[in-house]
């Protein structure tokens, strides 16, 4: 098939010398859609991890559609998303971006995985064949608001396929289920809290980043517990201040200080700011991330530490109120 395509380049050299380049044919070309997915972020890789079901049928629903086809891609990228309802696909504003087909599930960036990619066709009656791909590239291009996406593939069956999708640049998250398992709204109100604080190291040139946890428990092992990643000057003396939620598309160092990491789950471990009750030093039944607001730091009396919190969860729960610590920060 290789050769095959090379042969097609060829023959478009020479077709240039006074005709136009003849277009590559494909055993079959499918115009999608409809566009799906879902965003992991760094929960499984070290990469940023996509995925996309490009389809000419109802992709959104828990059922096949008769007559239909369904491409399924397992993206990894260098590309973040913020996540939510909808995600942006991993490609920069106003460029391209290709990513090649990794037979061996590297999980590399650039490349869509063979693990999880592969295409679906059904009958007239719904009934499924799943056929995994051999090679293929997934071209993405950003223009304005829109996005137009090109997969040239080659399945394990030998044919060759080219699937277009031209639709916003944004696409409806699947598995927008929140961390967060509060039933209501949240208010703070611990004193004489256990506080560790660690000094994570430099996250830019002028931005240094610090590592904080309130806790019920000396021993950080049980009960109510805050965690913290703080952003603030470098060589700052001291930590108090008012911080709002880290913004990745801040343009200057200077626009970090004074931020923290919203609540997320990379690898299995809880990143960010989050509220968690402990058992045995594991997470318990309830948690939620801290995903916007404002965190007041302020020094109290008694050489304590006042933290007020005016935030919320990733299920629009308010968390609130005030955690006094036993020691200064």
């Amino acid at each position: 098939m290789r050769l095959l395509f090379a042969f097609i380049a060829l023959l478009a050299v020479a077709c240039n010398r006074g005709h136009e380049t003849p277009e590559i044919q494909y055993d079959v070309k499918c115009k999608a859609t409809h566009l799906v997915g879902t965003y992991h972020g760094l929960e499984h890789s070290e990469a940023y991890n996509y995925n996309i079901v490009l389809s000419n049928a109802n992709a959104d629903s828990d059922s096949f559609a008769p007559n239909a086809s369904y491409y399924y891609f397992e993206i990894y990228s260098d590309i973040y998303s913020k996540g939510g309802e909808y995600i942006d696909l991993p490609v920069a504003s106003n460029t391209s971006r290709q990513y090649r087909y990794d037979q061996y599930s590297r999980h590399r960036s650039g490349f869509f995985s063979a693990e999880h990619s592969y295409a679906i066709f059904t009958d007239n009656e719904g009934n499924t064949t799943q056929v995994g791909y051999s090679e293929g590239t997934l071209t993405l291009n950003h223009n304005g608001s829109s996005v137009e996406i090109t997969a040239e593939l080659v399945l394990e069956d030998g044919t060759t396929h080219c699937v277009k999708y031209s639709g916003p640049r944004q696409y409806h998250n699947l598995t927008n289920q929140p961390y967060s398992t509060l039933r209501n709204d949240l208010e703070l109100s611990l004193s004489d809290t256990a506080l560790y604080t660690e000094h994570l190291g430099v996250y830019t040139e002028s931005v240094d980043c610090y590592y904080i946890m309130l806790s019920e428990d000396i021993n950080f092992e049980d009960g109510k517990t805050i965690i913290l990643e703080l952003l603030l000057p470098s060589h700052s003396e001291v930590l108090y201040g008012t911080y709002n939620a880290f913004d990745r598309d801040a343009s200057y160092p200077e626009e970090l200080h004074y931020t923290y990491f919203p609540g997320t789950i990379e690898q299995e471990a809880l990143r960010g700011a989050w509220y968690v009750e402990l058992v045995g030093g594991s997470v318990g039944s309830v948690m939620a991330p801290i995903m916007g607001g404002e965190i007041k730091i302020s020094e109290g009396d008694n050489l304590s530490t006042i933290f007020t919190f005016d935030c919320y969860d990733d299920a629009s729960n308010k968390i609130s109120g005030i955690v006094t610590t036993s020691t200064a920060l």
